[in-house]
């Protein structure tokens, strides 16, 4: 539950990570999708080892970056180790970062939610009050929704404390246009 209380742009969860002595996010997500670059005791960004769930949750293009970034509400518990840990957490000298994702329990519980941004919200600069110009547009919508509980399976499993589930779905549609790229492939002869 502090996770949620905590002011995050973007809604990333790593983005929290420099509220920790030690650690320095030199970016600023306006998306959880959005790279982050955090660094731990003076290492570089591209050493530490993210895991979700005791899985090593890394982008396997480049080994930077978290592969999936999962919801606010769907995070249990986040450990970071930043020096002289056991050495089952050897593979970067950078620090490791795990995080538990929810389990569900033998009740349901769920609940949905729904995160706007918009420069409707925000204050204009000085200097664009001055020279007359408008806010720019600035609009990030997430909706979601959470669901965990109990599997009933009926003449099979007739205790509710056996077998559960926990569903999380966040929603980021992009509406921003990319701008034109110009990419030169090698020729059959090169």
């Amino acid at each position: 539950s502090e996770i949620l209380q905590a002011p995050s742009k973007g809604r990333n969860y790593l983005s929290l990570l420099s509220l920790m002595p030690g650690i320095i996010g030199t970016s600023s997500p306006d998306a959880p999708v959005q790279g982050l670059d955090v660094r731990i005791n003076g290492s570089r960004s591209e050493s530490l080892t993210l895991n979700m769930d005791g899985v090593p949750n890394m982008d396997t293009g480049n080994q930077n970056g978290s592969q999936t970034t999962p919801s606010m509400e769907a995070i249990g518990e986040i450990k970071v180790l930043t020096t002289n840990y056991q050495a089952e957490y050897g593979r970067s000298y950078g620090g490791t970062i795990n995080t538990v994702i929810k389990a569900g329990t033998n009740k349901y519980h769920g609940g949905a939610y729904y995160f706007k941004r918009n420069e409707v919200f925000n204050a204009n600069g000085f200097f664009n009050n001055r020279d007359g110009v408008h806010r720019a547009r600035y609009r990030y919508d997430f909706p979601g929704y959470f669901i965990g509980g109990p599997v009933p399976i009926p003449r099979l499993l007739k205790d509710r404390d056996k077998l559960f589930f926990f569903w999380s779905q966040e929603f980021l549609p992009r509406v921003t246009p990319t701008g034109l790229s110009r990419v030169t492939f090698p020729t059959a002869l090169e």
